[in-house]
């Protein structure tokens, strides 16, 4: 999550401040913490800001290990400088990767205003999903090969033209595969629904996509998923839903204000 000219330099840097206390460190789980401060690095580096943040939780896990079961049987002299190198080096770090989070999420226009189906990773979808925090927004997972999906895109597209104005956001999702996008997919949903928006998910494992805003979702098509205005998940439906009970759900979420 660096942006792309000082990935290097930053990286450089931060490995080189980690060595001189990793040969020092006689605490097994202080050298982990910083091998992890490390793997940090790289995985800004690489642009791989999912593997971030689970190695920021992996640290995040060592550091609180280190402070609950092992402070109180060691010298303060032989740990108390190093942790704190190694949490001066975790806020930098984190501080770098929000610093950064508007470059990496601006999307180009094409995924922003889709005017036709786009294909979309995960991260990317996850971007999307933040520039409409403030909105109700409705995740439709469909596929053209899914008969109750197909049964219930236009009553989905009647939703979303009935209450766009009052802050609902469609987005729908196809799984179908990237293949046939061009001779199936977009003509399919430019007839079936109009007035919505939908991308084709990228990624290999379907369950890598859902878990952005849904990690327990155990598959199955079509799956509603309503997010609040404070982007938070806050009612998913796996099957076909009536028209009335999409509404209920939408209406609902639209009386409530965002918290912020």
């Amino acid at each position: 999550m660096l942006l792309a000219g000082t990935n290097q330099s930053q990286s450089g840097l931060t490995l080189a401040a980690t060595r001189a206390p990793l040969e020092g460190a006689r605490n097994g789980k202080l050298a982990k913490l910083l091998l992890l401060i490390n793997q940090c690095s790289e995985a800004q580096a690489i642009h791989r800001p999912s593997r971030f943040r689970i190695t920021v939780r992996a640290v995040s896990a060592v550091i609180h290990s280190e402070t609950d079961k092992d402070m109180h049987s060691m010298k303060k002299s032989s740990i108390t400088r190093p942790l704190l190198i190694v949490v001066a080096l975790l806020v930098g770090l984190l501080m770098t990767a929000l610093a950064v989070t508007a470059d990496d999420a601006a999307l180009p226009k094409h995924l922003l205003q889709p005017t036709q189906v786009e294909t979309i990773t995960a991260e990317q979808f996850s971007s999307v999903l933040s520039t409409h925090k403030g909105k109700v927004v409705l995740v439709n997972l469909w596929a053209t090969w899914c008969v109750p999906c197909v049964q219930e895109l236009p009553e989905i597209d009647l939703l979303q033209k009935r209450y766009k104005d009052q802050g609902l956001e469609v987005l729908a999702v196809s799984f179908d595969k990237a293949s046939i996008l061009e001779s199936r997919v977009r003509p399919f949903f430019a007839k079936t629904a109009p007035n919505l928006v939908s991308y084709l998910q990228a990624e290999d494992d379907q369950f890598d996509f859902v878990s952005i805003f849904d990690p327990e979702w155990l598959g199955g098509l079509p799956t509603t998923f309503f997010i609040d205005r404070d982007g938070e998940l806050a009612d998913s439906f796996v099957g076909k839903l009536k028209y009335q009970d999409m509404e209920s759900r939408v209406l609902k979420l639209l009386e409530q204000p965002a918290a912020d």
